[in-house]
């Protein structure tokens, strides 16, 4: 029986002996894994910015796909201007309002 005591007096030991490191280093141990993270992410977006390793092949090709230009279709651009136009006569012209349901009859 003497042993299982001693046993468990052991457990309890290195258990608040683990409990007391913790309560000691814990808000260093969050405080350098941020300053970790923080430094990853910054070197990240570092290299991500300004260290491109595209070759003039590469960069070519690419700007050959996005410079496409702007297309301007001339009777596209007619046909909104009728309508614009149209919706502009209409709305100049006074509404026709049936009955005026403020005046009493």
């Amino acid at each position: 029986m003497k042993l299982d005591t001693s046993i468990n007096l052991e457990k309890e030991k290195i258990i608040s002996g683990l409990e007391y490191f913790w309560k000691r280093v814990y808000k260093i141990l969050f405080f350098v894994s941020l300053v970790c993270v923080i430094v990853f992410g910054a070197y990240i977006w570092n290299q991500n910015l300004y260290s491109s390793t595209w070759s003039n092949a590469k960069k070519q090709a690419f700007m050959g796909t996005q410079d496409k230009g702007v297309v301007f279709n001339e009777n596209n651009y007619r046909k909104a201007l009728e309508i614009i136009s149209q919706r502009s006569q209409n709305n100049a012209k006074a509404p026709d309002v049936g009955k005026d349901f403020f005046l009493p009859y």
